[in-house]
């Protein structure tokens, strides 16, 4: 829930009619398209490290993904995301480590 609520307080809707505008209009250019999907993935990425950053322990949420991702089962639209949700998770995972070294190594300094 804390993932969606950071889409709104960041006006997340508001972005996303901007980037299909742009897509709209600028339809012939690929590279148009390709900024819009770095910026969705990284609206996604943005509102993860929020929900990190709140204090949602990483294994705890990555799990939660894992749930969502499973519950579509074999559907075949959910298998487009598939490699995206298997890139969060292993992104959360990588957080989760290195606030824990980045933390160690603070201590020791």
């Amino acid at each position: 829930m804390a993932h969606e609520l950071t889409h709104v307080k960041r006006r997340d809707c508001l972005m996303q009619a901007l980037a299909q505008l742009a897509c709209a209009v600028y339809w012939f250019n690929p590279l148009v398209w390709f900024a819009a999907w770095r910026l969705r993935v990284e609206r996604e990425l943005a509102c993860d490290d929020h929900v990190l950053e709140a204090g949602a322990k990483a294994s705890d949420y990555a799990s939660h993904l894992v749930e969502i991702a499973n519950s579509f089962g074999p559907r075949i639209a959910a298998r487009r995301w598939l490699s995206e949700w298997r890139a969060r998770i292993s992104r959360i995972a990588y957080v989760r480590y290195w606030t824990r070294t980045r933390d160690a190594a603070a201590l020791t300094a």
